[in-house]
Order: structure tokens, then C-alpha cells, then sequence
């Protein structure tokens, strides 16, 4: 009897030490799952904004040089910016930008004027859009991330980033953006390896996908 009991505390043992082993190796590996995806999502979204603040840049720079062009007021911006000189100056501007499908300017009524695409510009308005919208309800905002919305002029769908520009007495006159196809994301992403069950999301900081 004693011996059975013996027999029966040790096999109880060893099923518990096994238990907790196996609860202590299922916590290191979620720790270390988690701590992966951690790391890989700072990874990728480190690649991302990268790509952003470049472009960002080239915007920013656009935005500057306005007020040198002879721009005061709403209608000097839609005349000076709509010239074949400026349409030259954007391409220029996303050389080396693949990831860049357009830059386009658009004046304070919402209508295309200048567009480092095609050459003359098609006639487009995008008072519409959010990013048009948002900068319309809010002057004191600079710079704005679209919702994906299919590009009018190819039907891929976009995401738009987004620079207001200013007259010299700082007065809207008009906007920069620059078009980014959803794919060069899903292209970047695709080659990440996460497993038959892992997802991978894009998001802005509101918590829009």
C-alpha cells in the first residue's frame, strides 16, 4: 500500500512538474512571438515613414519655393503653377521616387492645375476628397494622410499625402500632394514571411486601415 502510494505521489509529481513546464514554454514562446512582432512591425513601419518623410521633403520644398513664383493670392496661384515650366519641374521632383506615382497641385477651388503625369493636365476636381476637405475645416492644418480612395486617374487605388500651401500672408491658395499606390505597399509587405494565420495591417495614427 505504501509503496502504491508512493508510486502514485511521484507519477503525480512528474505530471505536474511536466504541466508546469509546458505552461512555462507556451508563456517563453508567446514572449518571444510577441517580442518578434514587435519588432518586425517597428521594422516595417520605420520603412514606411521613411519613405514618407522623403517625400515629405520634396513637398515641403515645393510648398517653399510658392511664394518666389510671384504667388499673392488664390488666382497668381492657379496661374503661375499651371504652366508646362512647373509640370517639368514635378517630374523632376520624383526622380529616384518609384514608390511616387504623381505630385499634383490643386488650387483653393479644388480643381487640378499642374500634374507631373501628363501634360496638358486633365481636367479633375477633387473638392470631394477628405485630405480637401480636412484642410478646408481646419487652417491651421499643414499636412494631411488620405483614406485609400481610387486615384481618378488611373483607378488604382491611392493613398494621397497631403501639403497645404500658402501666399505669402500665409492665406490657403491651394494644395501639393503626392499619390502613393496601395501596392507599393502590398509589394513591400508581401515579401515578409509571417505564417499561414499572421496578417500584416497598414493604419494611420486615428486608427484608419
Amino acid at each position: 500500500v505504501l509503496l502504491g502510494g508512493c508510486t502514485g505521489l511521484i507519477l503525480l509529481l512528474l505530471v505536474g512538474a511536466t504541466a508546469a513546464m509546458i505552461v512555462n514554454m507556451r508563456e517563453a514562446a508567446l514572449r518571444g512571438a510577441e517580442t518578434m512582432l514587435a519588432n518586425l512591425s517597428f521594422v516595417l513601419a520605420e520603412q514606411a515613414d521613411r519613405s514618407l518623410q522623403a517625400l515629405d521633403l520634396v513637398l515641403s520644398g515645393i510648398v517653399e519655393m510658392v511664394p518666389a513664383e510671384g504667388v499673392v493670392d488664390a488666382d497668381s496661384f492657379a496661374r503661375e503653377m499651371a504652366m508646362e515650366r512647373f509640370h517639368r519641374h514635378l517630374q523632376h521632383q520624383i526622380n529616384g521616387m518609384p514608390f511616387v506615382n504623381a505630385i499634383t497641385m490643386i488650387d483653393a477651388r479644388g480643381n487640378l492645375i499642374n500634374f507631373s503625369r501628363n501634360w496638358p493636365v486633365p481636367v479633375v476636381n477633387v473638392a470631394d476628397r477628405d485630405y480637401f476637405r480636412a484642410m478646408q475645416a481646419d487652417p491651421s492644418l499643414e499636412r494631411f494622410v488620405s483614406v485609400p480612395v481610387r486615384n481618378r486617374a488611373n483607378g488604382n487605388w491611392t493613398v494621397f499625402l497631403v501639403r497645404r500651401v500658402r501666399a505669402a500672408d500665409r492665406s490657403f491658395v491651394g494644395l501639393v500632394l503626392a499619390a502613393i499606390e496601395l501596392r507599393y505597399f502590398e509589394d513591400l509587405y508581401r515579401s515578409v514571411s509571417i505564417g499561414p494565420s499572421g496578417n500584416l495591417a497598414l493604419l494611420r495614427q486615428d486608427g484608419v486601415l
